[in-house]
């Protein structure tokens, strides 16, 4: 459904009430909107808050936590968080293989119960093949932490004069690097979800209380300071993603006219959307959105494409990916966050402009015959471009 935005719906309904009673309901209607309007922007601006605070706070967690073993605060991917735990579970594997022949000792045996033994035994496994007893990637980092954690535990439970001091020392050791790498793995991966849910959150308040706000003069925009913009608004976002923005600009003194608020928000959107459904090519290529600035005859078009989440052709033949709310089948993979409205919100700022918005989305390799009624056929990488056309300011 098309957002059309309460003044439009207030004067329709205007002109159809003759009658005074009704005409007083409705003014009374009008003003409840708009105060349910304004008390949902003041809760999610105290939930923008809120996130900051989060955010503030995981950082200092981070800092607290030593050397950052993954280099930045940038968020890790699976490979770096398996590459990094990699060192410290081997560690853990060979000094808990020399615990255990130790306590296997007959003077020693009852300073760990058998229950204890095969707890140790099993993490044992566990920590000498990860991928196999945890195939999902993004559950391995809080599996590991138990694991080192339990492992810590009982060998803490060996009275201190009876046990192998140095042995212990060194298996206590890896078994805390293991808890401390995947706690910031954890802590990076939450940072990096904040970060999402913040830009999320403030543009659906921008959506929500749009017809609320004072009007905005309509004024000469030029189109790369417009970009600059919302560029500047996912920076922090994109970097965290690892995803590189790449902007080529051919028509670099181009200008269209609009509400500079709402121009920004479409394309912080459309940009946000890729940077968000981009994906990791190989772990030597970060991923990457293009965003290009072309003339097409009197119209002046801003293309945003991406690398990775595929949109099915039924979608964007039944406009479905346009409608209030709605997200795509294939856009909810990863816990990706999202609320269906930067598309909607997008076209409609668009076509405000006496604009449009057009989506394409193909398969970046080679496939053959269009089959996009299989799963498999959207299991590859697309090509996903988004076209803002407006009007060129004359």
């Amino acid at each position: 459904m098309k957002q059309d935005g309460h003044k439009q719906l207030i004067t329709d309904t205007r002109d159809k009430l003759a009658d005074p009673k009704d005409t007083r309901q409705l003014k009374a209607l009008i003003r409840r909107i708009q105060e349910l309007t304004e008390d949902i922007g003041k809760v999610l601006h105290a939930n923008t808050s809120i996130l900051f605070m989060t955010q503030q706070t995981l950082d200092v967690a981070i800092s607290a936590l030593g050397p950052n073993s993954f280099g930045d605060l940038t968020c890790p991917t699976t490979e770096e968080v398996d590459r990094i735990l990699a060192e410290p579970s081997k560690q853990v594997v060979r000094a808990l293989g020399k615990f255990l022949d130790v306590l296997d000792q007959e003077d020693r045996r009852e300073l760990l119960t058998e229950t204890d033994r095969e707890s140790l035994r099993t993490y044992q496994t566990i920590l000498s093949d990860v991928k196999q007893h945890v195939p999902i990637p993004e559950f391995r980092a809080s599996t590991l932490r138990t694991v080192a954690s339990r492992i810590q535990g009982i060998v803490d439970s060996v009275p201190a004069g009876r046990r192998p001091r140095e042995l212990v020392r060194n298996l206590l050791r890896a078994a805390r690097e293991i808890e401390r790498c995947a706690a910031l793995a954890t802590l990076l991966q939450t940072r990096s979800a904040i970060l999402q849910m913040d830009y999320t959150i403030r543009s659906f308040r921008e959506f929500v209380t749009t017809d609320v706000r004072r009007s905005e003069k309509t004024t000469r925009l030029r189109v790369a300071a417009v970009i600059e913009e919302a560029h500047r608004q996912l920076a922090e976002y994109a970097y965290t993603s690892k995803v590189e923005i790449r902007t080529r600009d051919q028509a670099r003194d181009a200008e269209v006219l609009g509400v500079e608020r709402e121009i920004v928000r479409a394309f912080a959107n459309l940009l946000h959307n890729a940077i968000k459904y981009s994906w990791h090519r190989d772990n030597t290529q970060p991923p990457w959105v293009s965003v290009r600035t072309y003339r097409s005859e009197q119209t002046i078009c801003v293309e945003f494409e991406n690398w990775g989440v595929p949109i099915s052709s039924r979608e964007l033949r039944d406009h479905l990916v346009f409608e209030l709310g709605y997200r795509g089948k294939w856009s909810k993979d990863r816990g990706r966050l999202g609320t269906g409205i930067g598309l909607t919100d997008a076209r409609d700022i668009a076509e405000r402009h006496r604009g449009e918005l057009t989506i394409t989305s193909r398969p970046a390799r080679s496939w053959g015959p269009d089959d996009s009624v299989d799963d498999e056929y959207y299991q590859q990488p697309f090509l996903t471009t988004v076209t803002v056309s407006l009007p060129e300011a004359v």
